[in-house]
């Protein structure tokens, strides 16, 4: 009597080829088919994202807007850090004039507006002299602003040449400030330069 093969076996021999390289084949193409399912899910979500984003109001005050801001400066000082400096190689002097603002909080703020710094002579009597230095700086120059506020010592920081034989033994540096709003700060503060090369100290 004939023995019969399983139909089974033969299906399956049909299926494979009878190969393990294309049992191997399937299961490559069943992981190639997932890792696109999964490119194209997150696709799909990030493009979604996007719809978001796209979806996103944004809301301007208009220019007539009667809100005010409540950091403004309320005062204004000459920085003790405020020096003379030498450069003896190049016979330079300049003065570091450093300025400082507080808000209503007291804290340290910055400004917008402009600034005027004048340096006089302390004489004898008490009285100041004319000017002998006058500069005057655009802080409502975004730039400009930024490139004088030192962020260590969140002060404003003037490199202001002066002439030597314009220096005295007692000096005086005066600052105006006017704010964009139109109000005004006014500090002094006496300064002394290190007078090492036969400047006149009686003055």
């Amino acid at each position: 009597m004939a023995t019969k093969t399983p139909i089974r076996n033969n299906v399956k021999d049909a299926r494979w080829g009878g190969s393990p390289y294309a049992e191997m084949t399937l299961t490559t193409l069943r992981t190639i088919s997932i890792i696109v399912s999964c490119w194209l899910g997150l696709a799909a979500l990030l493009l979604g994202l996007s719809a978001c984003d796209e979806k996103t109001k944004v809301y301007e005050f208009p220019l007539e807007s009667e809100l005010s801001w409540p950091y403004w400066p309320v005062t204004m000082r000459v920085h003790v850090l405020t020096r003379f400096v030498e450069d003896a190689e190049n016979d330079r002097y300049w003065l570091e004039a450093r300025i400082e603002f507080r808000d209503q909080d007291d804290d340290i703020t910055k400004c917008y507006g402009q600034i005027n710094l004048k340096l006089f002579v302390l004489l004898p009597s008490g009285e100041s002299s004319e000017a002998v230095g006058s500069w005057d700086v655009n802080l409502l120059d975004p730039d400009e602003n930024r490139i004088h506020f030192d962020v260590v010592t969140s002060t404003y920081l003037f490199k202001l040449d002066v002439t030597e034989t314009h220096l005295a033994k007692n000096m005086e540096l005066n600052a105006v400030f006017t704010a964009a709003g139109h109000f005004q700060f006014e500090s002094s503060m006496d300064v002394q330069p290190k007078l090492n090369r036969g400047v006149d100290q009686g003055s």
